[in-house]
């Protein structure tokens, strides 16, 4: 069963076939096209250091959210950004965007409604359908600085809950 990365998003959402190892914090992922992954009851392969794990790189990663690779940003329609400063501004994240290379993002940054200076952890990102998997390989691994404080950020496909119904092999319900 995966590790669930948040209780609102993928709760009672299983892999079909792998179990999942968070990877450790300290390695800077620039890019992290394959994770490793340990089967269960299945032939596991030796990597160069010995250890037994298997590659694998569609499964949903805590902390990180779902890799670059994952079929299911096909068909995305937007990016949800997760694990935002509260304090972050919609400038300060478009001038982060700017940085990457990826200027005029539309973007929706959710305000709590009793500290409008706060926001909701998260931002919605509507790069357009020809730059949305170039944006998702950019922001993969990456950490917004902020305040002295690094944020590593976690992706996932805006309409995750209606990618799963199309493509039922890859998450299904444990239920």
């Amino acid at each position: 069963v995966c590790c669930v990365a948040s209780k609102t998003f993928l709760n009672f959402y299983e892999c079909t076939d792998v179990v999942l190892e968070a990877p450790r914090r300290s390695k800077s992922w620039t890019s992290l096209p394959r994770v490793e992954m340990q089967h269960v009851g299945d032939t596991q392969h030796t990597d160069v250091t010995g250890s037994a794990v298997s590659l694998v790189s569609v499964a949903f990663i805590p902390g990180y959210g779902l890799p670059p690779a994952n079929p299911l940003w096909g068909g995305a329609t937007g990016i949800w950004v997760g694990n935002l400063p509260g304090l972050c501004r919609e400038a300060e994240f478009d001038l982060f965007l700017r940085r990457l290379g990826f200027p005029n993002v539309r973007m929706s940054m959710p305000r709590k409604a009793k500290t409008p200076k706060r926001n909701k952890g998260f931002v919605f990102l509507h790069p357009g359908k020809t730059r949305l998997l170039m944006l998702v390989n950019a922001l993969w691994g990456r950490r917004l600085l902020h305040r002295a404080r690094e944020h590593p950020l976690v992706l996932r496909p805006q309409n995750l809950h209606s990618l799963q119904e199309r493509f039922g092999q890859i998450l299904k319900p444990s239920m």
